[in-house]
């Protein structure tokens, strides 16, 4: 059967404390995931945009570089 798990474990909240150092680190790789998570946005809409307009419109708009507005198409 299962293994047994305690219930202090299962009801416990994660700790909203973060000390010294890693309080950093943790700051530095939410900042990192936003970054990811705005350029794979922008990525996602240019891929909408490449029926309707130019790579040159879609970079203006955009902000990527035409490099990178042609490894979409």
């Amino acid at each position: 059967m299962g293994k047994l798990v305690s219930l202090e474990i299962l009801t416990k909240k994660p700790s909203t404390s973060i000390s010294g150092g890693s309080s950093r680190v943790h700051k530095a790789e939410i900042k990192t995931a936003e970054e990811k998570g705005r350029k794979k946005g922008t990525l996602e809409i240019a891929k909408n945009l490449l029926d309707v307009l130019d790579n040159e419109t879609i970079a203006i708009k955009t902000g990527l570089t035409l490099e990178e507005i042609e490894k979409l198409r």
